[in-house]
């Protein structure tokens, strides 16, 4: 009789560790952790600027929501740039959310535009192998500190590729009128496994002119 007891409360506790099992891996699946990674760099300008990318996608059954931020700052400016976007699982063209925030310090941010479009997907249309996406969107909500900074559309293009241990990202943003920002990314060999810290230059430029060129370091996981 004793046994029986005995075996029955293993089983029970066999069975209620499957069950937590699965519960994690049910969450786990629900809830997937995206690109996330720190900058910190010194710039031409003799400004110290600091980037955070961060992550996540969330399994909505058929559906897939998935949310990316980049944000910035340095000893002039605090800017954000903070996505949603909501697409068929593994398609290629989704719906956009995107809010750009910003302001001289931490404690004067403001939405500086709201705008909502389409992303599509251009990995598989990119040669050797590369990835990248295409962001075309309407603003229908802009501060009024900011309207000649910021258009009523954009047209974001991000295209990137692996190099051996490197990679290279390269950013295009226009706004009609002829503003156009152009970025070139080139990180390093990681260093490290869970937390990798990689060497990274940045060239930044507006309008074709007066480029900013940055160097520091990234960690990523």
């Amino acid at each position: 009789m004793g046994i029986g007891k005995n075996i029955m409360l293993l089983s029970s506790l066999a069975g209620a560790g499957m069950a937590e099992d699965a519960k994690k891996e049910a969450e786990k699946e629900f809830f997937k952790p995206g690109y996330n990674a720190v900058q910190a760099s010194v710039g031409s300008e003799d400004n110290t600027r600091f980037r955070a990318y961060n992550g996540f996608s969330l399994d909505l059954g058929s559906l897939e929501l998935e949310a990316k931020t980049m944000n910035e700052s340095d000893d002039r400016y605090f800017s954000g740039w903070e996505t949603l976007e909501l697409k068929k699982k593994d398609g290629d063209v989704g719906l956009l959310s995107v809010t750009r925030v910003g302001g001289p310090d931490l404690h004067d941010v403001h939405v500086r535009a709201q705008g909502f479009g389409v992303r599509a997907d251009l990995g598989k249309i990119l040669p050797f192998g590369m990835y990248g996406s295409v962001d075309a969107l309407v603003n229908v909500k802009v501060d009024d500190r900011d309207k000649e900074f910021l258009g009523d559309g954009e047209v974001f293009l991000f295209a990137g590729k692996e190099i051996y241990d490197f990679a290279v990202n390269g950013v295009l943003f226009y706004r009609p009128g002829g503003n156009v920002f152009k970025e070139l990314e080139i990180l390093g060999p990681k260093i490290g496994d869970k937390v990798s810290l990689r060497p990274m230059f940045r060239l930044e430029a507006a309008d074709f002119k007066n480029p900013e060129y940055l160097i520091g370091l990234q960690a990523e996981w």
